[in-house]
């Protein structure tokens, strides 16, 4: 009985010991599996786009060619004790003109989303960890009405500027289809370890009373972005 109680003993403080290591254990997230990868951040990155743009009006419309430069300038602590990264975008027509600066944007990820703010309006670009058909409002974070996003992963290869990117995710941001009052398709794709690759937008809104034809323009904009190259400065 003795050596029962002895035995008893032993184990018992084994047990706690154990259950002691494991509590203090911290466990690291598994960045791959959460998908962190497809929006990348960090000081001196950039992307060159080639863009396609067309904005439409009731009595015209405007199209546009030109390159678009993304860098991600500078850092800084946010309120969220996290980290806010400052991109500059600059576009210019050709290749022999120097860059302009047309904005500046930020951008931020946790380990749950990943938070674009564009002309101060905070946009939730993607959750994590990323999975097919996972939906979520990428409006949750500013005062615009609710947009459903929802990813398919179902992506084969893309080439852009002649490079082959295999792993892809596509976010679809409005899948709303020609009808007689508007047209609203929107998606933009992401690349392991580069980020945005293509942009695509075809927003339209069509004329409903006292119209001069069928399907005419109110307004709308149509917008095509592909990436052309990317590094780190």
């Amino acid at each position: 009985m003795q050596n029962k109680s002895i035995l008893h003993i032993f184990f018992f403080v084994l047990s706690a010991a154990l259950l002691v290591s494991c509590s203090e254990k911290t466990i690291s997230p598994d960045n791959n599996r959460l998908g962190l990868e497809y929006f990348p951040l960090e000081t001196g990155q950039f992307r060159v786009y080639d863009v396609d743009e067309i904005l439409y009006s009731i009595s015209s419309f405007d199209t546009l060619k030109y390159q678009l430069k993304e860098s991600v300038v500078s850092t800084f602590e946010n309120a969220e004790d996290g980290i806010t990264y400052t991109i500059h975008r600059e576009k210019r027509n050709t290749d022999q003109e120097t860059w302009k600066l047309d904005s500046v944007w930020s951008a931020r990820k946790t380990n749950s989303i990943a938070v674009s703010v564009e002309n101060n309006i905070s946009f939730v670009k993607m959750v994590f960890p990323i999975k097919n058909d996972l939906r979520w409002d990428g409006n949750v974070l500013n005062s615009l009405a609710e947009k459903q996003y929802v990813y398919d992963m179902n992506l084969e290869k893309m080439t852009f500027s002649e490079q082959v990117f295999t792993d892809l995710v596509k976010v679809i941001q409005s899948d709303v289809e020609e009808n007689i009052v508007n047209r609203d398709e929107r998606y933009e794709i992401y690349a392991k370890e580069v980020g945005l690759v293509e942009k695509y937008g075809m927003s339209l809104m069509y004329c409903t009373v006292d119209c001069p034809s069928q399907k005419t323009i109110v307004s709308g904009r149509f917008i095509q972005q592909t990436l052309t190259s990317y590094g780190q400065d």
